[in-house]
């Protein structure tokens, strides 16, 4: 057991009393079940995700197609055994809905379009997703944007803080009304949702450039 493990087989004398030796143990313990729960490995797997995720946007277009297809094949396995047969069907929806839309707008190819007119099937969060993950990556990126356009930059800004409040907004409303187990639904949905957009915004990126070498 990872927690309990973590901690060995301290004698009593290494605490100031058995009591206290026992409730170490206890709470390792209680961790060690809650871990391998559904729900919890859910959050490690999830946060896992966010963490990885972060960086796709940056890497070279060679290397992050084939991320965003390993992590979009994870993410299939992993919600079909999870959640069944419905949240599989609600996948595909989701990522039906991602692809016309990313093949819709890639014509643009510009990457601000992609990260904020393309969007997963709730758009709470998308919300929630882009622009409390992202707000560093965008705004240095209309920063640098000011300096080659600063007419487009400013009304991108605009937009930007409407959706800033509009996040907060949205963000009230989830943790009134949904529970705590249905907001992380939403939120792997616009993490999947994100990974999708990559993957075929990367995709296109990946083979326009071997086109164009050709």
């Amino acid at each position: 057991m990872f927690f309990h493990n973590l901690i060995g087989q301290p004698s009593c004398a290494s605490f100031n009393t058995t009591t206290c030796r026992f409730a170490v143990e206890e709470i390792c313990l209680s961790l060690d079940s809650q871990l391998y729960t559904p729900e919890y490995s859910f959050v490690f797997i999830l946060s896992f995700f966010f963490f990885l995720s972060f960086f796709l946007p940056f890497l070279p277009p060679f290397i992050s197609f084939y991320i965003d297809l390993s992590l979009l094949f994870v993410y299939i396995i992993f919600c079909f055994f999870l959640y069944g047969p419905f949240f599989f069907i609600l996948l595909f929806l989701s990522f039906f809905l991602s692809f016309f839309l990313s093949f819709f707008l890639s014509f643009i190819y510009h990457p601000l379009f992609i990260f904020i007119l393309t969007f997963p099937s709730f758009f709470h969060s998308f919300i929630i997703f882009y622009f409390f993950l992202y707000c560093p990556f965008l705004l240095s990126y209309l920063f640098i944007l000011s300096f080659v356009a600063p007419y487009i930059a400013i009304s991108f800004f605009s937009i930007f803080f409407i959706l800033i409040f509009l996040s907060f907004y949205h963000l009230l409303f989830l943790f009134i009304f949904l529970s705590f187990y249905r907001l992380l639904i939403i939120v792997f949905i616009s993490v999947l949702g994100f990974i999708i957009q990559c993957f075929f915004f990367r995709s296109f990126l990946f083979f326009n450039s071997l086109a164009a070498s050709n």
